[in-house]
């Protein structure tokens, strides 16, 4: 028992892993990058100097392991439009998804049985 409890624990790292690599890449392969969605109408010098204030002119393997290990630490970053961490945004919501999730949760055990 305890192998397969052990092996399952891997294989979600694994994917969470593979979840948090897929969509640090997505964000980078938008058109234009992050620093082109925060700040529109912006000069290019002034875009330059916001890449480089976010670490974002850094190699991607450097950014990911920055971003992954700020994360694990809990810090989520500044929000891009009002430049506030995000982290208290989360906590400030949560409880509505919460609310809401195990309401969904609730409709479809009702429903599908």
């Amino acid at each position: 028992m305890l192998p397969r409890i052990l092996r399952r624990l891997g294989q979600g790292v694994f994917v969470l892993l593979l979840v948090t690599v897929f969509t640090f890449l997505l964000v980078h392969l938008a058109p234009g990058g992050p620093s082109s969605v925060m700040r529109m109408g912006s000069t290019a010098a002034e875009r330059e100097a916001l890449r480089h204030s976010l670490g974002l002119d850094r190699p991607l393997p450097v950014q990911y392991l920055s971003w992954i290990v700020g994360v694990l630490h809990g810090n989520f970053g500044a929000s891009l439009t009002g430049g506030q961490p995000v982290g208290p945004l989360i906590a400030q919501r949560l409880w509505n998804t919460v609310k809401l999730g195990v309401s969904v949760f609730v409709l479809i055990v009702v429903f599908g049985t």
